[in-house]
């Protein structure tokens, strides 16, 4: 991201709290024993989803669709709040969207355990496979998780998340507002 020179400042503030977010979660991830990776799944995985489906789902999303009377206005609501309190602004709009998907889920199933199991299964799935990485287990590069250039990745992955939904949503038997 290049910002214009009136701006240069708080481009430079951003990448630094960028880096410095990066560095700490590493320092956290790099380990070599199970009992490492069993303590990162708890701390970063495990306590991370239940606290922030509690305030963010839980609480923060419920009082903001009382608020607004319009359960979507709580949910972007919800996302742009859950995305910009983790202060990495180059992650924001994918964050932004796990918090769309997490926040609808919770519309959908009307059960915050939904959401709590997706999110630990976000978090785990990074720490999991920055541990395999880190010990040599799987090659590919951090930066490389989670990406493709290739088209029919991305649209089954597309599809398999509109699927998903589609399939909560069906079987939900909650009445809708």
């Amino acid at each position: 991201m290049t910002f214009p020179n009136a701006l240069a400042g708080i481009g430079e503030w951003m990448k630094a709290k960028e880096a410095q977010a990066d560095k700490l979660t590493e320092v956290f991830l790099q380990v070599k024993s199970p009992a490492g990776l069993t303590l990162n799944l708890l701390v970063i995985a495990l306590i991370p989803a239940l606290g922030e489906e509690l305030l963010f789902r839980g609480l923060l999303q419920r009082l903001l669709g009382e608020w607004t009377k319009n359960i979507h206005v709580a949910v972007i609501l919800t996302a742009v709040i859950f995305s910009s309190l983790h202060l990495q602004f180059f992650g924001f709009l994918p964050r932004f969207l796990l918090g769309l998907m997490l926040g609808y889920m919770l519309e959908i199933t009307q059960s915050l355990w939904v959401p709590v199991f997706a999110h630990f299964v976000n978090n785990a799935t990074l720490v999991i496979l920055f541990y395999l990485h880190y010990n040599g287990f799987i090659a590919t590069k951090m930066e490389d998780f989670g990406s493709s250039q290739n088209y029919f990745v991305i649209v089954l992955s597309l599809l398999l998340t509109v699927g998903l939904f589609y399939g909560m949503n069906r079987n939900s038997v909650v009445d809708r507002r």
